[in-house]
């Protein structure tokens, strides 16, 4: 299956601006794999991929508090620049999730019937899934099989990505059919419109080993962050989405 068939139904993308001057730039240090996929697939466009930092915080946050039990669902939405045609998606948000098991292909009906009430309130709050994140104890170059096959069920989309967390390390990855395995990916930190003053580092809540960001920043430690870790908490049973990053991006790539 092409990937504009698996996109069929996607949402329709909205035309806003690309925000690279708002953004810092993060390459995984195990960047071959990435450029190893461009020559295998010229004819599909390249990750453009921004993840708002309330958004990376509250993930952060999750994994610190719950350990192996953190993993939620990633939503924002999908962009095409009416300048440039780049199209982009936007990691605005995360829904904590209470039971990994929710996410895979072998859990129960009730499993699944919990995934699909988390999708559903993403869906009423006007956001668009994106993937999802879960905390692993060690990180490699490409992800577990049992993750690699959440992009066969449930997250089959082009633009599905998955955010895993250990200890040291973090990474987003995308799924390449045509290599059949998955990839970590460059992605851009979206900064908060009253950031770093011009002449300092931008301040970054990114702080993982494997990662290097494409100018100096300024790391933001988690006591720092102040309200940041309020977002982390929306377990289905609280039924809130974690929906604090999108107003700090509106300003930046618009509203609904």
């Amino acid at each position: 299956m092409s990937a504009a068939q698996r996109d069929d139904d996607a949402p329709a993308r909205r035309s806003r601006k690309i925000p690279l001057e708002h953004a810092v730039l993060w390459r995984p240090l195990w960047c071959s794999n990435h450029l190893l996929v461009g020559l295998v697939r010229p004819d599909q466009r390249r990750f453009w991929l921004f993840a708002a930092q309330q958004a990376l915080a509250a993930v952060q946050d999750d994994a610190a508090e719950r350990g192996a039990q953190a993993c939620g669902l990633l939503a924002g939405a999908l962009y095409e620049c009416p300048t440039t045609g780049v199209e982009y998606q936007v990691i605005g948000a995360a829904r904590a999730l209470a039971d990994p098991g929710v996410l895979y292909p072998a859990a129960t009906e009730l499993r699944h019937a919990r995934l699909r009430e988390a999708r559903e309130a993403l869906d009423a709050d006007g956001q668009t899934v994106l993937g999802w994140y879960a905390w692993r104890p060690r990180l490699e170059t490409r992800l577990e099989a049992a993750d690699e096959a959440l992009f066969a069920s449930g997250f089959e989309r082009s633009y599905h990505v998955g955010l895993a967390l250990s200890p040291q390390e973090g990474g987003i990855f995308a799924y390449e059919r045509k290599l059949g395995r998955s990839f970590s990916i460059p992605f851009r930190e979206l900064l908060p419109p009253d950031g770093s003053p011009s002449d300092e580092p931008p301040l970054s809540v990114v702080g993982w080993d494997n990662y290097v960001s494409a100018v100096p920043v300024r790391r933001v430690q988690p006591a720092e962050r102040g309200g940041t870790r309020t977002l982390s908490g929306a377990l289905p049973e609280r039924r809130g989405v974690v929906a604090g990053a999108v107003a700090a991006i509106r300003g930046l790539v618009g509203g609904r």
